[in-house]
């Protein structure tokens, strides 16, 4: 049996707690492999197993940590955050071009680059935000599986901004000409940004809170 035994600054008990339980539910990590104790301001790992089970789960648990410690300093003080690393908060995928020009609509500044979002949006607004059009996006996927990338973004958009469903979004640009089907393919009739902000300037959107 091979044994890995190290510490991972945590910055106090409530911390280290919400540390223990990402790694426990990150992708890759054996919780029944893994040993904990929360020391002070550190948790003392440790894991076992045969060495390939230990080295792969010693690997997951470290990459758990980093991805949170990313998250924290973010919160806390950043301006920036990866894409990946939001994704795996909110649970659930979302179009990170929408998400950029939601908070752009709601008068700040956002731009994504090398899968880093750069944003000067408090973070509480910029979490939420990515958690509405993650909760679109999966809607609207189980109506129109094959709706295009710009559709996508143009629908979930609208459905944060306007307080809205999805259904509803797709009747309202339906019957103004905005989206039409082709084939089983949803599809927007001009470049959706410039739609976007149209409609959102038209005083249809900036429902949301």
């Amino acid at each position: 049996m091979t044994t890995f035994k190290f510490a991972l600054s945590c910055g106090g008990r409530s911390k280290c707690l919400e540390l223990l339980d990402s790694i426990l539910n990150a992708k890759g990590v054996r919780a029944s492999l893994i040993r904990a104790e929360v020391k002070g301001d550190k948790i003392v790992i440790t894991v076992f197993g045969n060495r390939v089970e230990a080295l792969q789960t010693r690997y997951a648990v470290l990459k758990a940590y980093r991805e949170w410690r990313r998250l924290n300093a973010w919160m806390e003080r950043g301006k920036y955050i990866r894409l990946n690393d939001l994704i795996k908060t909110t649970g659930k995928p979302f179009p990170a071009d929408a998400l950029v020009e939601v908070l752009r609509i709601l008068g700040s500044d956002a731009h994504v680059k090398g899968g880093v979002l750069h944003t000067n949006a408090p973070n509480d607004v910029v979490m939420n935000v990515a958690r509405e059009l993650a909760t679109s996006l999966e809607q609207l996927i189980k109506i129109k599986p094959k709706a295009s990338y710009s559709a996508k973004c143009l629908i979930t958009s609208l459905s944060v901004l306007q307080n809205k469903s999805i259904l509803e979004i797709i009747e309202e640009l339906r019957n103004e000409g905005f989206i039409e089907e082709e084939g089983h393919r949803l599809l927007v009739t001009s470049e959706w940004r410039s739609l976007l902000r149209k409609l959102a300037g038209e005083g249809r959107g900036l429902a949301w809170r």
